[in-house]
């Protein structure tokens, strides 16, 4: 079942939910500290979800100063996947501050803010 986008207005003191129109671009920003164990099943999910979306995506991985195999993981992603922007802060600056780097370069009509370890799959 697909979740219908909605829109809540304030009328007099009450609340209207109506239908609105997908977005032409969805943003989906995620931080990343040392997730090489997670990024290939990350590619997997993001594909699947881009492929069946009703509009059109595109992906902003911030490396937060990873010490692992993530940036390279993700450089190869990037370099192989247009819809894949990545930023690389060049130490480990925390969750709050690579989240804001990554919306402040997104370039949707609507954007989403997502942790990679998928404990919200991309559906939702």
């Amino acid at each position: 079942m697909r979740h219908r986008h909605l829109q809540l207005v304030r009328l007099q003191g009450g609340h209207l939910l109506f239908p609105r129109a997908y977005p032409s671009l969805l943003s989906l920003v995620i931080p990343l500290y040392n997730e090489d164990a997670i990024i290939t099943l990350l590619r997997e999910a993001f594909e699947g979800f881009a492929r069946d979306a009703s509009c059109s995506v595109e992906l902003i991985l911030v490396n937060d100063g990873s010490s692992d195999r993530s940036l390279s993981l993700l450089a190869e992603w990037a370099k192989t996947d247009a819809r894949v922007k990545l930023l690389h802060l060049s130490r480990n600056f925390g969750h709050q501050i690579a989240a804001t780097a990554g919306l402040d370069h997104a370039s949707g009509d609507a954007v989403v803010l997502l942790d990679a370890d998928l404990q919200d799959p991309f559906s939702v």
